[in-house]
């Protein structure tokens, strides 16, 4: 199975694609996305400056963003970063790579609106719940709670509680 379109890598104001199908060419094309080739074969859009406009976009067009950890700032670390700082609010997918044509995709839901709770004085019990009313199955929600309230082993065993209930 071909993976969907991905971001494998990103450098200053290009972005590369990789797995370009028609249907995505023509829903680039649509929203005046401009895709060249630049070394021979590789498909490329350069964002003159307008970079984060251009990666939100390409997320709302469901183009994962590839995770690499030999990179120093991988396609979906940039997300993250973008996510962390209330740039990007929305979800977005990353893919990851485990050998040839074995591939798997991974949301990541925005984790910046529950800092923001933090910061206004919620608890991690009532962040939980807001979690699990956004829809955050277990595993999410135990991970905004350990991202968001910094948690050590100690605290964590407290949020497991909260995992459960």
């Amino acid at each position: 199975m071909k993976p969907p379109t991905y971001i494998p890598l990103i450098q200053e104001d290009v972005i590369f694609l990789k797995s370009l199908s028609k249907e995505t060419k023509a829903k680039l094309k649509e929203n005046n996305i401009i895709v060249s080739t630049q070394y021979l074969t590789d498909k490329v859009i350069h964002t003159k400056g307008d970079r984060n406009k251009t990666l939100i976009k390409l997320n709302d067009l469901d183009i994962v963003f590839s995770v690499d950890y030999k990179q120093g700032w991988a396609p979906a670390d940039i997300m993250e970063d973008l996510q962390e700082k209330g740039i990007l609010t929305k979800p977005f997918k990353s893919i990851h790579w485990r050998g040839p044509k074995q591939w798997s995709l991974q949301e990541h839901f925005a984790i910046y609106k529950y800092h923001q709770l933090k910061d206004q004085g919620c608890t991690e019990d009532e962040v939980n719940k807001i979690c699990r009313k956004d829809g955050l199955d277990l595993e999410q929600r135990y991970l905004v709670l350990k991202k968001v309230f910094d948690l050590n082993l100690e605290q964590s065993k407290k949020v497991e509680q909260l995992r459960i209930d």
